[in-house]
């Protein structure tokens, strides 16, 4: 009884983080901030041009499908479910895959392509 609860006013800082998305726009391609509830992971790449299945140029097997900031993988291509996708800039996306980033230039232009930087092509089916 009695008892007196007393505490120190704490100050904190809260770091604000902007997530921003490439877009084609009418002058090119523009920076667009996502709203705060759209989180990075489901970012539409590309403005959402590599949404759909692709396949591997060299035989034709399938990889998976991309959708948003991902690629849910076939299963007969990698065991793994999904793996993350980031845009970096116009032409250029990383993939982070058990832990390792891959690099890709991504050709929007004609039959769509994504090449990556040990070689493999794929191509949008």
């Amino acid at each position: 009884m009695g008892a007196r609860l007393c505490c120190e006013e704490e100050e904190t800082e809260l770091d604000t983080v902007k997530v921003m998305q490439l877009m084609s726009g009418p002058s090119g391609m523009d920076l667009m901030e996502l709203p705060s509830d759209v989180p990075a992971d489901k970012a539409v790449l590309f403005d959402g041009k590599l949404t759909g299945k692709w396949r591997k140029q060299i035989d034709n097997s399938n990889v998976g499908i991309i959708k948003m900031a991902e690629i849910e993988w076939d299963p007969s291509f990698f065991q793994n479910q999904t793996s993350a996708l980031r845009q970096v800039d116009a032409t250029t996306m990383i993939m982070k895959l058990e832990s390792q980033e891959h690099t890709a230039k991504v050709s929007l232009s004609g039959q769509m392509s994504i090449t990556w930087s040990d070689g493999e092509v794929w191509l949008r089916r």
